[in-house]
């Protein structure tokens, strides 16, 4: 604006004194129409027109963005860490052994049916066949990533990791210990159960990987990302995962397992402060809304708890982990966008400016010059590939 003015300023004192006569007409004709073919319509329209063009084809698409930012951000490879249960694996557990006492089942379903978790869900599709409605459950309490007690029918009842069990002062003996080691060899999801601190039995949950993760997690690799893993599960079980994506062509830089929410903010903080270019954090469970709300760009993916959904700007509803890629390919059209509908703009600019201070444009052809760059900028926007339909 102050180049603007100041152009047609000069323009105006130019014809002034070296124009033909009448002068002050001449000048007066020729600096307004210098204002008006440099109306920044085109430039104030580039970056929101092209953004609101991939927003909206993004929704069809049941990708829901709601800061537009975000997309910008990811057009630069950076750090993109990744939640296990329900994000790299499809988030549907299945108990497959369960070894200990049946009268345990009834105490642990009362308990886990108040939590929303695909672990607790998982565990009470398994116990449904015991559910008994007589039980009084009392004082709950959920620790994310970690599990759950309360009271019922007058016992404590303590389900979860071993870390819980160990913070809770109940102690493994050899059998359970020889148990879980078994477990973990088979990659499973390891679950306890103790009643008045007394281990009663052990849950054994599989979830397998998605379909699309191996394909997607080498193709954000190949654009120039670093791929990390945050899980609350055991180690064991998140290293195994890491040697199976190893051989199959994906390169993860850190993989941490046993991670806590806190744990998981700390990291992601950290990651800002030490890396290189954006920070990104995608998941699903109420484990992972501290870290989506930190990070650069927080992605969510749809099956997961109100917290993540409500504190991601990215919200994945179909579903699918293959969305990212979308994601990153849509940013770089949008920036490549951007930059074409300002680079149109100010040529186009540039090329009027330059005729309506020769005189060669009447102030009333500017006004019709002028809205042709904002329809040249809408068609450019609507051009962009961002979220276009996959051949």
């Amino acid at each position: 604006v102050p180049v603007v003015l100041a152009v047609a300023v000069a323009t105006f004192l130019i014809w002034l004194w070296l124009g033909p006569q009448p002068k002050l007409a001449n000048a007066l004709v020729s600096a307004v129409a210098v204002l008006i073919i440099a109306c920044p319509c085109a430039l104030a329209l580039a970056a929101p027109l092209v953004l609101t063009v991939a927003l909206g084809r993004a929704a069809r698409r049941q990708i829901w963005i709601r800061d537009g930012l975000c997309l910008e951000r990811l057009a630069t490879p950076g750090m993109m860490w990744f939640d296990k249960t329900g994000t790299l694996t499809g988030g549907k557990l299945q108990v497959v052994a369960w070894h200990g006492d049946d009268a345990s089942l009834a105490h642990a379903h009362a308990l886990e049916r108040t939590i929303q978790h695909p672990i607790a869900q998982a565990i009470c599709r398994y116990t449904e066949s015991r559910i008994d409605e007589n039980v009084e459950l009392v004082d709950p309490e959920f620790n994310s990533g970690k599990g759950a007690q309360g009271y019922v029918n007058g016992q404590h009842v303590v389900i979860g990791t071993q870390t819980w069990l160990l913070e809770n002062e109940i102690i493994l003996d050899c059998y359970w210990e020889d148990l879980q080691t078994a477990a973990l060899q088979r990659n499973c999801t390891v679950v306890w159960v103790a009643i008045d601190e007394i281990v009663t039995g052990m849950f054994e949950l599989v979830d397998p990987l998605r379909a699309e993760a191996v394909g997607t997690l080498r193709e954000i690799g190949a654009k120039g990302w670093k791929i990390g893993i945050l899980s609350g599960d055991r180690q064991e079980i998140v290293d195994n995962i890491v040697l199976k994506l190893n051989e199959q062509g994906v390169s993860i830089s850190r993989a941490l397992g046993e991670q806590s929410p806190e744990s998981k903010w700390k990291i992601i903080r950290d990651t800002k402060a030490t890396e290189s270019g954006p920070c990104a954090m995608v998941g699903d469970g109420v484990n992972d809304a501290a870290a989506l709300s930190l990070a650069d760009v927080g992605i969510a993916i749809r099956g997961g708890s109100s917290q993540a959904l409500a504190a991601a700007p990215i919200f994945l509803a179909n579903g699918r982990i293959d969305s990212v890629i979308d994601l990153l390919n849509a940013s770089n059209s949008v920036i490549r966008g951007i930059r074409n509908c300002f680079v149109a703009s100010l040529i186009y600019n540039t090329f009027t400016l330059s005729l309506a201070m020769a005189g060669w444009i009447h102030p009333l052809i500017a006004a019709i010059l002028m809205p042709i760059s904002g329809i040249t900028v809408l068609a450019m926007a609507m051009s962009t590939r961002a979220f276009a339909e996959r051949k």
